[in-house]
């Protein structure tokens, strides 16, 4: 693929990745109307353990299928995935079916019927995950990108379907699940018009080709796993320590916030990425390049920055719904901390390029142990969840900033 096409694949990605964004904002403020803050709250507690059992079922086998060495290589990694994804959900739905009511006493949640949507849903994502990956393959940008489109369209107007069947958080879990089902269904039919179908597929060729990517068992999926159980943890700590119309309130405002890191932070770490990658400029040129950079993702927060922490719960309230009303407490005390990942997220691609994964292995290792540190202080000493949440971001903002301080220094040892 030549440099021009790349920069054409990168652009319908993101950009479907972006109107996606787009479409799952302007749908929420006619979901959180049909759901209160307990019920978000219960299903932002199931799409956490999704998210985290997900790293699982794949073993991050599927970045194996984009960098195999030819077709038939990715057939084979292809086919092995699916029956580990197969394999590990039967597994997991073995663990919750007998661990249920364990898990229910742990988690101190009264209802505990989403557990069993975990191991189907953590399945088909794993499958749609996979297929994606197939499709990078395939250099089928353009499904992919409406694959998230098609995802994001169809999770939304499900939940807002099934809101009116009376089944209350399950309208969300089950419209979650058959979003899942939509995206595999817009990716898969590249798989029969591509050469797979007509692949030999033998058992022992299969296992000696993942075999020979176990490196991604084996050092990916540690650091992925690290990486979406820090993110998450906090949801778990929060269902808890305290209510289920807290968790939902916190899971909204870390939903509406996150979407500017997944959108744009995402972008600027792809440019900053091929801009070195190029090798066109100094060492000197390449700092105050980065420096640049920064301010200018800096500017780009300080207005919403201080529009949030002004007149935040206002605009939630009037964009979500009265019910969820209390919300501007998180705002203030969360926004200052996806400021500083705003800014930071994107030099981690500084990093990348210069192949010192391990750097930011050890800083999704500390953000760990930040969190879960704080989540047992909150625990021990029954702080309140304003409380948790503060020390949770000054300590995370710490961490972020020397990881940024961090990237930038590696640009003056390449």
């Amino acid at each position: 693929m030549s440099e021009n096409q790349l920069v054409k694949a990168l652009a319908v990605v993101v950009g479907g990745t972006t109107i996606a964004q787009i479409l799952n904002f302007l749908m929420q403020p006619f979901v959180t109307r049909l759901y209160t803050p307990a019920q978000f709250g219960m299903f932002g507690m199931f799409s956490s353990g999704v998210s985290i059992l997900l790293i699982i079922v794949t073993l991050s086998y599927e970045e194996s299928v984009i960098v195999a060495e030819n077709t038939e290589c990715a057939q084979k990694l292809f086919f092995g995935t699916i029956f580990v994804v197969l394999i590990a959900t039967v597994m997991i739905a073995m663990t919750v079916f007998a661990g249920k009511n364990l898990i229910v006493s742990v988690l101190h949640v009264k209802d505990g019927k989403w557990l069993y949507f975990l191991p189907i849903s953590a399945g088909i994502y794993g499958i749609y995950n996979l297929l994606v990956a197939y499709n990078y393959r395939l250099e089928m940008h353009r499904d992919i990108a409406v694959s998230a489109i098609v995802r994001t369209f169809a999770l939304g107007m499900m939940q807002c379907a099934l809101a009116f069947c009376g089944m209350g958080y399950l309208g969300l879990v089950i419209g979650y699940v058959l979003s899942l089902f939509f995206g595999c269904a817009s990716l898969a039919k590249n798989l029969i018009h591509s050469n797979i179908r007509k692949a030999n597929i033998v058992l022992r060729d299969i296992s000696r080709e993942m075999m020979q990517y176990k490196r991604f068992p084996l050092y990916q999926l540690p650091a992925n796993f690290i990486n979406h159980f820090t993110s998450e943890i906090s949801v778990f700590a929060i269902g808890i320590l305290y209510t289920a119309d807290t968790l939902g309130i916190y899971a909204l405002v870390n939903r509406v916030l996150s979407m500017p890191i997944s959108m744009i932070s995402e972008v600027l770490r792809q440019l900053i990425m091929r801009k070195l990658s190029l090798h066109d400029m100094d060492l000197r040129q390449s700092r105050l390049y980065m420096y640049k950079l920064v301010m200018v993702i800096a500017i780009i927060w300080i207005i919403p920055l201080a529009v949030l922490l002004l007149w935040g719960e206002a605009i939630f309230v009037l964009v979500f719904g009265s019910a969820w009303q209390g919300i501007g407490k998180f705002i203030r005390v969360m926004a200052g901390l996806y400021c500083i990942r705003f800014i930071v997220y994107p030099l981690t691609g500084i990093a990348v390029v210069n192949q010192k994964q391990k750097k930011l292995l050890g800083f999704q290792i500390l953000q760990m142990t930040g969190v879960i540190v704080c989540s047992v202080l909150a625990y021990a000493f029954q702080f309140s969840v304003f409380y948790y949440l503060m020390i949770q971001s000054i300590t995370l903002s710490v961490i972020y900033v020397l990881q940024g301080i961090t990237c930038i220094r590696i640009l003056g040892r390449k």
